[in-house]
């Protein structure tokens, strides 16, 4: 694999920012994809489904060893603070 072949890779967020980064990575138009799940969720005695990350933390991005390279470099600035 060289460092400029377009793949699959996981990358890893903070706690409950995985759809903030996804839309930050959508914003730079890079490819990505959160798992995600209907969960229950009993609030003031009710249940109602919530549509949630399946895995928390992970997302996964298709793009080149060397622009997730950079994104992680930066990630203060692209995608933290979107």
């Amino acid at each position: 694999m060289r460092d400029n072949d377009v793949e699959w890779f996981p990358m890893r967020s903070t706690y409950g920012r995985e759809q903030k980064v996804k839309e930050s990575l959508d914003k730079l138009g890079i490819d990505n994809y959160v798992p995600m799940t209907y969960e229950t969720v009993e609030a003031k005695g009710e249940r109602h489904k919530q549509f949630v990350p399946a895995v928390h933390n992970l997302i996964f991005v298709h793009s080149s060893k060397d622009t997730i390279k950079a994104l992680v470099f930066k990630r203060s600035n692209v995608l933290c603070n979107s």
